[in-house]
């Protein structure tokens, strides 16, 4: 092989290359969600997908909530699963998949523990265990609490489900949960009670307007056909 075919076969391997390199990039879709995108059906979703296109990769990679949006708007990632509340953003494209609405949790042997369903106003001298701002469950809970007309007690404000539902049980305070996230959690020690009056929340994948990689067209088009929202 002569000089000149030594320059071309190398042009022609840098471009097979870089050609390799945008396949695997143009075939790659980063999605961001919620810690607790197990309890809901779109994770089953994207585990069928996985399996039904294999070669498409899938990185998924849990996020805080607060954080997920301005992920999206940076191009950190290709699609994010959150949660929301009465939103509303034309530069996104939305496909929602269920709702959710607020509980109260309480130990079991709470005196209001067998009750059907509870005024939250009545639980209004209690230790509140609740999920902090990063969760963007914080403002919605204190807002409830607010409009049942008092402040809440906090004795613990933080990112974990299953620490809320330990203290809990040992009857360090009573919380405001997501219904099919203290699904997960629940058991013998803790009662779930419906509250009287509720706001509900909405699960959906959400992507920037625009132009997309083959494969994220193809998860997003799949996702659509594939699911009716659950209430």
């Amino acid at each position: 092989m002569n000089h000149a075919q030594k320059i071309i076969s190398e042009s022609n391997l840098m471009k097979q290359e870089l050609n390799d390199i945008n396949t695997k990039i143009n075939s790659t879709i980063h999605i961001l969600t919620i810690p607790t995108m197990p309890n809901y059906q779109s994770f089953t979703m994207i585990t069928e997908f996985i399996n039904s296109h294999p070669n498409i990769q899938l990185l998924l990679k849990e996020a805080e909530s607060n954080s997920l949006f301005s992920n999206l708007s940076d191009n950190q990632c290709d699609i994010i699963f959150a949660r929301t509340f009465n939103f509303n953003n034309d530069k996104f494209e939305e496909l929602p998949m269920e709702t959710d609405k607020f509980v109260a949790v309480l130990p079991r042997d709470h005196k209001s523990a067998n009750k059907k369903e509870i005024e939250l106003s009545a639980l209004n001298t209690e230790r509140f265990l609740i999920l902090g701002p990063s969760t963007n469950l914080y403002e919605p809970v204190i807002s409830l609490a607010n409009q049942a007309g008092f402040d809440p007690q906090i004795t613990y404000k933080g990112s974990r489900t299953d620490l809320i539902v330990q203290m809990v049980e040992k009857g360090v305070g009573v919380s405001i949960l997501t219904e099919k996230t203290i699904s997960a959690f629940k058991n013998k020690n803790i009662a779930i009670l419906p509250l009287k009056h509720s706001i509900d929340s909405k699960l959906s994948f959400f992507r920037k307007k625009g132009q997309h990689s083959d494969a994220n067209n193809r998860f997003w088009e799949y996702i659509r056909e594939n699911h009716s929202i659950s209430e």
